[in-house]
């Protein structure tokens, strides 16, 4: 189209309408380097966009991967918490049986104190 433009420009003789032929084909010839320049903006936009994106989703991928560790962290805990909790009410249970002995000797003890 440029090349028609600029053929044009050479082959009128009217000073005027080579003149207009000749700013039609600079104005073409602007906007292709403006279309140009847009491609290379959105080119770069759609690749800043990729990499945001990636980055977005390694995220994501990293705080579901730490999530599940989080939660298999706390099963454990909750599973060690109610081990010790068993333990704990059966070394009372013991405390107790060990004081009713001891309770029970110290009685039998007395008893044949008395006796004696």
């Amino acid at each position: 189209l440029s090349l028609k433009l600029l053929q044009r420009e050479q082959n009128h003789g009217n000073a005027e309408d080579a003149r207009f032929f000749g700013e039609v084909a600079e104005y073409i010839d602007l906007l292709q380097l403006d279309v140009a320049r847009n491609k290379k903006y959105r080119m770069d936009a759609e690749e800043r966009e990729r990499v945001v994106t990636k980055g977005f989703m390694e995220r994501e991928m990293r705080y579901a991967q730490e999530m599940r560790e989080l939660e298999n962290m706390l099963a454990k805990a909750k599973a060690e918490k109610d081990e010790i909790i068993h333990d704990t009410e059966y070394v009372q249970s013991e405390i107790d049986r060990v004081r009713g002995e001891k309770s029970k000797t110290t009685q039998d003890r007395d008893k044949l104190e008395e006796v004696a």
